[in-house]
């Protein structure tokens, strides 16, 4: 949870696309003014008198930026994403999910909440996808009724073990009624 908002969490991908992008933009304005003083100085620059300018010009921008990445924040972050992969590996017991998809879910999709189709599933992550059954089915309505009618995003305990043998019992004795 973040700690000054309600209801609001981090991610993992928060601060590793920050740096991300911050080295994309470390790389981009090094380049512009490396390439802008070398070429633009007419012979008047040496290529190292440039590097040096580029370099610190670059640094001189972007340093309060990095300045501002607490390690421990950003150790936080690393631990709770090596995390996800363990526990990613954990549940691959079957061997399912495809090469290097598990770095794919954590890594490079723009949230955790991201949805995923079933054909995008199955094309580049699991090795078998296919169609719920009925009983699936009526998990994820029972979820979808839960999720709507928790306004107020209260602890919601409900066991579906429970509910799957009632409505199990429930077919039978259907059977066995038709049968008479």
């Amino acid at each position: 949870m973040k700690p000054d908002e309600l209801g609001e969490r981090d991610s993992g991908l928060d601060l590793i696309q920050a740096l991300s992008r911050l080295k994309e933009v470390s790389y981009e304005l090094f380049e512009e003014f490396f390439i802008t003083l070398w070429m633009k100085g007419g012979g008047q620059i040496s290529t190292k008198s440039a590097l040096e300018i580029a370099t610190g010009a670059t640094s001189g921008l972007l340093s309060p930026i990095y300045n501002k990445i607490e390690p421990m924040t950003f150790g936080q972050f690393y631990r709770a994403m090596e995390i996800a992969e363990a526990y990613g590996n954990r549940l691959n017991t079957r061997g399912n999910l495809k090469h290097d998809a598990l770095h794919q879910l954590i890594y490079t999709y723009p949230s955790h909440s991201f949805v995923i189709d079933r054909s995008e599933a199955a094309q580049s992550i699991f090795q078998s996808v296919r169609e719920p059954d009925e009983q699936e089915e009526q998990v994820a309505l029972k979820l979808r009724q839960m999720h709507q009618a928790n306004d107020a995003q209260e602890t919601v305990i409900y066991n579906f073990t429970k509910a799957c043998l009632e409505k199990k019992d429930e077919k039978e004795d259907e059977k066995r009624k038709t049968s008479v």
